[in-house]
């Protein structure tokens, strides 16, 4: 499958120049970043994360190859702007969808090729993967151990929209497994990956890492304990110098349910709207 670069639009020669103007100011910022980390590494210290797994998060078509022939759990993908590969991926894939090769942007359904032609395809890749009917999980993760799996309570492709809350519930072992392998395989300390889980094989398959999550969107009560752990995590690392050691204080989180009700009078932006079988699971009454 073909891999092109990726570099946005630009319809005519002056656009081009500015870009370039502002990617040799880049270039200069991030050697310059890149020396201080490896300065400071040098001393002992922990950097949480390397510019370099950014770089892999943010061009997600190197990305998703790269996992890829390593043999690890992704959907069928192509990223390309050649209208033909585009046809012929639809054609072996009718469910599927489409969203921006680099950087964010929303993820939709691929209706019909003529909706990816029409947002500029000949002009800059797009990203066309295989659609998983499923559910969508934030998948944290703390040193070598994932710490909190949320599942994503939404009706829409694109998890982002239309997010009614979070639930936490476990993951499969071997989708699990391979989240810290890559995260290891990147240097990546701590992270928030998108995942998906097949609904009728139970199979789950990688969407996306985010080395440096948004985590204000799984809500207060959810952001203080992954944060809670991540500190720990730099305590204990300061005080021993070891990742190992510095990871033993890193626990799964713990969710109490009868603390959110408490705190929180919006239940429904943190838990599913099914709250009372929750509740009645734990054995709690509200």
């Amino acid at each position: 499958m073909a891999i092109p670069g990726n570099l946005p639009p630009y319809l005519s020669e002056y656009e081009y120049n500015i870009y370039r103007a502002k990617f040799l100011g880049e270039n200069l910022r991030f050697k310059t970043i890149f020396s201080l980390f490896k300065i400071l590494k040098s001393r002992g210290a922990l950097i949480v994360n390397d510019y370099f797994c950014y770089f892999q998060h943010n061009t997600k078509a190197q990305f998703f190859q790269d996992l890829f022939r390593r043999g690890y759990s992704v959907p069928k993908f192509l990223a390309t702007n050649d209208l033909s590969e585009a046809l012929e991926f639809k054609r072996k894939e009718p469910n599927s969808i489409f969203k921006a090769s680099y950087g964010v942007g929303a993820t939709q359904d691929l209706e019909n090729i003529e909706q990816a032609s029409s947002q500029k395809l000949k002009l800059t890749p797009a990203f066309f993967q295989k659609k998983i009917k499923g559910n969508t999980y934030r998948v944290h993760t703390v040193g070598n151990k994932v710490i909190l799996s949320l599942k994503i309570l939404t009706n829409e492709v694109d998890s982002r929209s239309a997010t009614r809350g979070f639930i936490k519930e476990e993951i499969p072992k071997k989708i699990a497994q391979e989240i810290i392998e890559v995260n290891r395989l990147y240097n990546i300390y701590y992270s928030a990956w998108d995942i998906i889980i097949d609904k009728k094989t139970g199979q789950g398959f990688l969407l996306d890492c985010n080395p440096g999550p948004y985590i204000y969107w799984i809500g207060d009560y959810y952001t203080r304990k992954v944060m809670g752990e991540l500190a720990k995590y730099f305590k204990n690392f300061d005080k021993t110098t070891s990742l190992a050691q510095a990871e033993k204080a890193v626990k799964e989180v713990e969710v109490d349910y009868q603390q959110i009700l408490k705190k929180s009078p919006k239940v429904n932006e943190i838990l599913d709207f099914s709250l009372e079988k929750a509740l009645k699971k734990l054995r709690l009454r509200y």
